[in-house]
C-alpha cells in the first residue's frame, strides 16, 4: 500500500515541476500575465512592492521569490485581512484603510491575472488536482474581490 501511496506523490511532484517550475507553461509570477508589463516585469513588481511597503512590509532578503509571486500576494491579502479583523476587534479607525487596501490590491493586481492563471492552468493540467485548484483559486480570488468591494460599500 506504501508504494502506492509514495507513487502518487511523485507524479503530483512531476507534474507540480512541469507546471510551475523551469520554463513552465504556467509561471505563477504577475507579470507573466500582464500585457502591458511582459515586456517590463520589474514595472509590476514595483507596483506590488510598493503596496507591501505602504504596509511596512517588504520581501524578506532570504525569500527566492519576487514580490509578484501569486504565493506572495494571497500572503498579503492574508495580512490586510487580520489587520482589518484586529481593527475590527477594537473598534479601530483603520477598518476602512485596511477594506479599501484589499480592494484596491485585488482590482490592481490579483484581479488582473489569476483567471488567465487558472484558465492557463486548465489547460496545461493533465491531472484533475490541479484543474481544481485552478477552478478554486480562480472563484477564491473572484468571490473575495466581490466580497471585499460589498463591504467597501456599507463603508459608505
Amino acid at each position: 500500500h506504501y508504494p502506492l501511496r509514495r507513487q502518487r506523490q511523485m507524479c503530483i511532484r512531476d507534474r507540480y515541476v512541469r507546471l510551475f517550475d523551469y520554463r513552465p507553461p504556467c509561471p505563477l509570477f504577475e507579470s507573466s500575465y500582464t500585457e502591458l508589463e511582459k515586456n517590463n516585469p520589474g514595472k509590476v513588481k514595483l507596483s506590488v512592492e510598493n503596496f507591501y511597503n505602504e504596509f511596512g512590509l517588504d520581501a524578506s532578503p532570504s525569500s527566492p521569490e519576487p514580490p509578484d509571486h501569486l504565493m506572495l500576494e494571497l500572503e498579503f491579502m492574508h495580512f490586510l485581512s487580520f489587520k482589518e479583523g484586529e481593527a475590527l476587534q477594537h473598534d479601530g479607525p483603520d477598518i476602512e484603510k485596511y477594506r479599501v487596501a484589499q480592494k484596491r490590491f485585488c482590482r490592481n493586481h490579483l484581479q488582473k491575472w489569476v483567471p488567465a492563471f487558472c484558465e492557463r492552468l486548465r489547460e496545461n493540467a493533465d491531472q484533475s488536482f490541479f484543474r481544481g485548484l485552478a477552478d478554486l483559486t480562480e472563484d477564491f480570488v473572484l468571490q473575495d474581490t466581490d466580497y471585499i468591494e460589498a463591504l467597501c460599500r456599507e463603508l459608505q
